[in-house]
């Protein structure tokens, strides 16, 4: 069943808002009997765009209140809960951060971490509170540089006898890294059913060895970061 929990601020019950003040976990306490652990621990990296949100998502044992800070700050909203039907001791809890609240919480070093916090009272520590943190993940913005590709595909008009045709494709710089692929007559250039007569190197350039007439058409390439795709103008390869 899904639930909402990780209520902040003015809504704060008054035993959550003691959270701050909960020791976290020595390695000699982790092992008593309902000792608060985090099974699933946050990505190392997420990158959000204006149409794809990073979603936060921690798993945790044995927690009577599960919470995410990001930036060692508690988040202004419900963190939602769902648990696990097989096992009641353990939930999955998680909250999407936007765009926009990656560029409010971008701090001047441009860094955005998230941290999953799990606590619970221990019966053998006399059921005083203790709490597990999360290693980081941390959110960084998905965005391309510039909108135009810094090289296009180039026409080009070869003769059936030529050796090989290669075309080239350069995005433009983006964070992170974009993926490239091909496309021919507007559709999705399958490279495995060329077997390797059709290849793409590690600078996105297609590479067209040895040359038929089937390969005729129209090319271009194709960038994408979470949540963007940027495509390059086409280029037609003509075959005489």
């Amino acid at each position: 069943t899904s639930q909402a929990a990780g209520q902040f601020c003015n809504n704060t019950p008054v035993e959550v808002a003691a959270g701050n003040q909960v020791p976290e976990l020595s390695d000699s306490e982790k092992h008593l009997p309902l000792a608060p652990r985090l099974i699933q621990q946050p990505k190392s990296d997420y990158y959000v765009s204006p149409k794809s949100p990073a979603v936060i998502e921690c798993v945790a044992d044995h927690s009577s209140y599960v919470t995410i800070h990001c930036n060692g700050q508690a988040l202004n909203r419900r963190v939602d809960v769902v648990t696990d039907h097989e096992r009641a001791e353990r939930q999955r809890f998680s909250v999407p951060i936007d765009f926009e609240d990656a560029q409010r919480w971008l701090g001047a070093d441009r860094r955005l971490f998230c941290n999953c916090e799990a606590w619970n009272s221990v019966p053998e520590l006399n059921n005083t509170h203790r709490k597990v943190v999360s290693s980081p993940g941390y959110v960084r913005l998905a965005y391309f540089e510039s909108q135009r590709f810094q090289f296009d595909p180039v026409p080009q008009n070869v003769s059936i006898e030529a050796n090989n045709v290669m075309l080239s494709c350069t995005p433009p710089v983006a964070h992170p890294k974009p993926k490239v692929h091909w496309m021919k007559d507007g559709q999705p250039l399958d490279i495995a059913r060329y077997n390797d007569r059709v290849t793409v190197d590690h600078q996105a350039q297609l590479i067209i060895r040895p040359l038929m007439l089937e390969d005729r058409g129209n090319y271009s390439c194709v960038a994408q970061i979470p949540g963007q795709s940027l495509a390059s103008k086409t280029a037609q390869l003509a075959i005489y």
